[in-house]
């Protein structure tokens, strides 16, 4: 099989941007839109948490934590809508999510 032939040629930033920007958006989906959410309360019971995405979420992830006990990871106690995420934790603790 014949070896893919490599062209030389100047790029302009804008492109160089976009290349990294799809780069980035195949390794971490998040980083390709969405919304950080600060200091969300989350109990044992579960929280609607308004995401304000206007989309169904595709996925969601904690970037900080901080309780007085280790909570464990937030669970979802319903299925996510267009407009929030319904998340619980094992102990009382505050997240910042990010959210796509």
């Amino acid at each position: 099989m014949a070896k893919p032939r490599l062209v030389e040629g100047n790029v302009s930033g804008r492109e160089l941007r976009q290349a990294q920007e799809q780069e980035s958006a195949s390794i971490d989906p998040s980083a390709k839109g969405g919304v950080t959410l600060r200091g969300i309360a989350l109990t044992t019971t579960g929280k609607k948490v308004a995401h304000g995405l206007g989309v169904m979420p595709q996925g969601w992830s904690v970037i900080r934590m901080r309780a007085s006990v280790s909570p464990g990871y937030p669970y979802e106690t319903a299925a996510p809508t267009v407009t929030h995420l319904t998340l619980a934790l094992g102990a009382a603790g505050t997240v910042d999510l990010r959210v796509w």
